[in-house]
């Protein structure tokens, strides 16, 4: 007999409120990382956008995978994904909107791993929440 607690079932509501978080979620990432931090790179970093770019790509994508595995494993250790998603949700607008502080280089490459962080807090609970469920 198995000691593991058996997964709640999914609910209609449960599995329409979770497509919607989880379009949401890349409505959040997608238009910014493929047209607006381009622009954001060309108009702070001219002639060295391309590195720049690269730079931010790179350390972006380790926040983001570092981020993901640890906020689903922090909400595992908690016990509860529901904190986290909004507390990811609330600091991925808030960073969002501040990007166009950022004027150079490093501030901008910050500020997108501080984001990357942030959105991950959000997805990687998100994610591990919809293994707390069974489909029936």
């Amino acid at each position: 007999m198995s000691t593991e607690p058996r997964a709640k079932p999914a609910s209609d509501r449960f599995l329409w409120l979770f497509a919607l978080a989880w379009a949401g979620g890349a409505v959040a990432y997608v238009p910014f990382l493929t047209i607006l931090l381009p622009l954001r790179v060309v108009a702070t970093t001219g002639d060295r956008s391309v590195l720049v770019l690269g730079l931010i790509t790179f350390f972006g994508a380790v926040a983001a995978s570092v981020g993901n595995i640890a906020f689903g494993w922090l909400s595992d250790r908690s016990g509860t994904r529901r904190p986290w998603v909004a507390a990811g949700l609330a600091l991925s607008c808030a960073i969002l909107v501040a990007i166009p502080i950022a004027q150079g280089a490093w501030q901008i490459l910050a500020m997108v791993v501080c984001w990357q962080l942030a959105l991950n807090m959000m997805l990687g609970p998100l994610s591990a929440w919809a293994a707390d469920r069974e489909v029936e």
